[in-house]
């Protein structure tokens, strides 16, 4: 990215401070379908509103369902695509969010990047990174089995793919296919169905910059926490529910969620991403229920399923209901009748506006002011609002869409600054103000 000078953007700050307008309230957005399996083709979407009372469909949508644990990139998966030892091959066929054209991938997609318009899909023995926007493909690892392609998480903030492979954890420039470091492998973690039902949880995942990986150990005992860079290990949490267990991560809140459990016997557990207990809670259900947290309304999304008759087969019914992030206090429910008999059978996606970017800082070098921050959510730009006192705006600058820029020939002074991101569904609310000063 160029490093854009202080001065010159003061004449288009009125432009840029209205295309980046906040809009006058966040809007989550809620998809559930029926999930595609190896013999019957995707069922219908409807969408549900969080702001609109929850539960109302706002339309007829197309079949979008994401693969990633947060929403919000311009693109989704709507078929994951089926490997040759599922059945028949078939390629992944992804969907613009806004226009709802289609595109096709070949293999079988196993990560999705919600900042750029690209995802990672693996076909034959290779993992590939496919460029949407351009249809290049590029090779990021070779000699890949199902077990590779079943262990991969991406860290969009600094585009490190990690591979969990039997004797490493692989961490692969997300670009260029170069392994930037080899860690010692995960060892035993929970297992979970990941390119059947993705969306149900993970056992593993990466922070979104690549600095922690998250593992819930075999035995459901604890959840691990590893230095992304070393791959030591740093803690372990430990959990009540005793049984294997799936995490869905909530980044732009700094936690993590974990179910454990069994059939009409689940236990939710909570966790800060430095390993602290925030406590736990039981949960209903035939089926594991799975979550999505928004990094715009702070609000907490869970799918349940209930019925079943306590057997394997039989009318099953999804419940999606919206918590409070902060207090956890119920918002509103919403009954979905279905009549599926495998757990996952539904998919969940959330789309939202980021939230507010995180951990903004300021290097200052003479004139020159090195800035960086945290992308909270799928953020795919950013802005610097700038003021000569703590709150006012009077100049709105475009940083791009990496998190860092470098501002040259700043005039002497002591500015007010805030840093907000933007997707296609919104723009983020302002991080905490910083200053800079300029000698």
């Amino acid at each position: 990215m160029g490093q854009p000078r202080f001065a010159g953007p003061l004449a288009t700050a009125a432009l840029v401070s209205t295309l980046w307008a906040a809009p006058a309230s966040a809007q989550d957005r809620l998809f559930v379908r029926e999930a595609p399996s190896p013999d019957r083709a995707p069922g219908p979407a409807e969408e549900f509103g969080a702001i609109a009372p929850l539960g109302r469909p706002l339309g007829a949508r197309p079949f979008w369902v994401s693969s990633d644990q947060a929403g919000g990139g311009s693109y989704m998966v709507h078929f994951r695509g089926r490997p040759p030892i599922l059945g028949t091959a078939s390629p992944a066929v992804i969907v613009e969010t806004v226009t709802g054209r289609q595109f096709t991938v070949a293999g079988t997609v196993v990560a999705v990047d919600p900042i750029r318009p690209r995802v990672f899909a693996w076909q034959g023995d290779t993992l590939r990174v496919e460029d949407l926007s351009t249809g290049a493909a590029t090779t990021v690892l070779s000699g890949v089995d199902l077990a590779d392609a079943a262990a991969v998480q991406y860290a969009p903030n600094v585009d490190v793919l990690f591979v969990s492979r039997a004797a490493a954890l692989l961490a692969i420039d997300g670009t260029s296919g170069a392994v930037q470091r080899t860690l010692p492998a995960l060892g035993p973690v929970a297992s979970v169905p990941d390119l059947i039902y993705p969306d149900m949880g993970a056992a593993w995942v990466a922070s979104a910059d690549g600095t922690r990986i998250f593992a819930v150990a075999a035995d459901g005992s604890a959840v691990r926490i590893i230095d992304g860079v070393s791959g030591a290990e740093i803690t372990r949490s430990a959990l009540a529910g005793g049984a294997s267990g799936v995490l869905m991560p909530d980044w732009a809140g700094d936690r993590l969620f974990v179910v454990q459990g069994a059939v009409h016997a689940w236990l939710l557990s909570a966790l800060t991403t430095a390993g602290a207990s925030l406590g736990n809670a039981p949960l209903g259900g035939y089926c594991p229920p799975t979550l999505r947290s928004s990094p715009s309304t702070g609000r907490l999304y869970m799918s349940s399923f209930g019925g079943g008759g306590g057997g394997t087969n039989g009318v099953i019914t999804m419940a999606l209901s919206a918590y409070d992030g902060a207090t956890l206090g119920a918002l509103g429910r919403a009954t979905i009748a279905g009549t599926l008999d495998l757990c996952g059978g539904i998919q969940l996606v959330l789309v939202s506006p980021p939230g507010a970017p995180r951990r903004p800082a300021a290097v200052v070098n003479g004139h020159d002011v090195a800035l960086s921050w945290t992308n909270a959510g799928d953020a795919v730009d950013f802005v610097l609002d700038v003021g000569l006192v703590p709150g006012q705006t009077v100049a709105t600058l475009p940083l791009g869409g990496n998190t860092s820029a470098a501002l040259t020939g700043v005039p002497s002074g002591r500015y007010y600054a805030r840093v907000r991101g933007g997707n296609l569904f919104g723009t983020s609310p302002p991080s905490s103000e910083f200053t800079i000063i300029v000698p």
